[in-house]
């Protein structure tokens, strides 16, 4: 058997928030049917197609998966109980703050782990970011989801208008009476969002990049006060509460992904449902069935590895790959080795002052 992580798309949310760019619809029965279906038809589908799939952790995401009835999770939850051997340490489900309806009984299928959105309890950066809560509905969230789950996990953003370094580190210390994880993301504001719209008119003044990177730092530090450790640039989170499923992704290993967008890695396959005309057409289209090589694994594994605190396993890389990453990589490896470190001999890692410079960094085994 072959254990793999299942993301699982669930579309619907009531709203699209200003920075939202991923793909999102308005929830209608009609629609709400029509998706059921085909999403037991893309597991079925993956089921037929590697049988010899173990899952390992599950992890629906969004839109926003708790506006959605339960019986229809239920439903979803139930095909892959029948399809697959699951054996899954990890079941998250993403919640927002006002739509918690809920939440007590996702504990009956499984789930042992609910990410609520948060972004900031700051009422005034809420409303600039489109958000549909205030700082009220998001405790009373993070109240009543805890009475139900040790394992919660929340996301911040930072980077939004109307933010400075204490309305985060009040965040921060807030949220920290609650959840056991902190996901704390850079704002990326891309094109078709409302923020690029706003951003190309300059009707709204973002924070500057500088700042952002020294209240980084300083969230980063409060977070270790806290309790919370750094295991990958935007995760912090106690011990033994790390992402499970988050990390398969960071360790480069295998992953089915069903629903509109959704990409799958399969060995050196990589799969993504295509979300267009996909409330259109009843045949789920896979976009996209790309052949990955040798040197693009070997890219993904560097880039993803080195995201991490752990780094990269400079042992494991060789044997899987056949070659050292200075014979792989050679041009990319001088010019950037003193960005490096090494550590337990066997580990490569960027140091901490060039950290966020990891993507200029990464251009380079791109």
């Amino acid at each position: 058997m072959t254990d793999r992580g299942l993301y699982i798309h669930i579309p619907f949310c009531s709203g699209k928030c200003y920075y939202c760019d991923f793909f999102s619809v308005a929830l209608d029965t009609e629609k709400l049917d029509f998706f059921t279906k085909k999403i037991i038809k893309e597991i079925e589908y993956f089921s037929n197609q590697y049988p010899d799939t173990r899952i390992s952790s599950i992890y629906i995401g969004g839109g926003t998966p708790s506006i959605v009835p339960y019986l229809y999770i239920e439903r979803i939850v139930k095909r892959i109980s029948d399809l697959f051997l699951v054996n899954s340490e990890e079941f998250t489900i993403e919640v927002n703050p006002g739509e918690i309806e809920w939440v007590k009984e996702y504990s009956n299928l499984g789930v042992n782990r609910i990410s609520l959105g948060v972004q900031s309890l700051n009422n005034n950066v809420l409303l600039k970011c489109g958000r549909r809560h205030n700082r009220d509905s998001i405790i009373y969230a993070l109240q009543e989801i805890s009475k139900y789950y040790d394992n919660v996990s929340c996301d911040l953003i930072l980077g939004l208008p109307g933010q400075n370094e204490n309305i985060v580190m009040n965040d921060i210390n807030e949220v920290s009476n609650y959840v056991k994880h902190i996901s704390l993301y850079f704002l990326k504001i891309g094109e078709g969002t409302k923020f690029y719209d706003f951003l190309k008119n300059k009707t709204i003044d973002f924070p500057e990049d500088d700042n952002l990177v020294e209240i980084y730092y300083l969230a980063k530090n409060k977070m270790l006060e806290l309790g919370y450790i750094r295991y990958e640039v935007s995760n912090f989170a106690k011990e033994n509460f790390q992402s499970k499923h988050n990390t398969l992704y960071w360790s480069r290993k295998e992953y089915i992904g069903v629903g509109p967008s959704a990409c799958s890695l399969i060995g050196n396959k990589r799969l993504q449902i295509s979300k267009l005309n996909y409330f259109n057409d009843k045949i789920t289209e896979y976009l996209t069935e790309e052949v990955l090589t040798l040197e693009e694994m070997a890219k993904e594994t560097v880039i993803l590895s080195l995201r991490t605190d752990y780094g990269l396993d400079l042992n494991r890389f060789e044997k899987t790959y056949g070659k050292s990453i200075f014979q792989m990589f050679p041009e990319a490896m001088e010019k950037n080795l003193k960005f490096f470190e090494f550590f337990n001999r066997n580990f490569l890692k960027i140091r901490e002052e060039y950290f966020l410079s990891q993507n200029i960094i990464f251009e380079d085994f791109l």
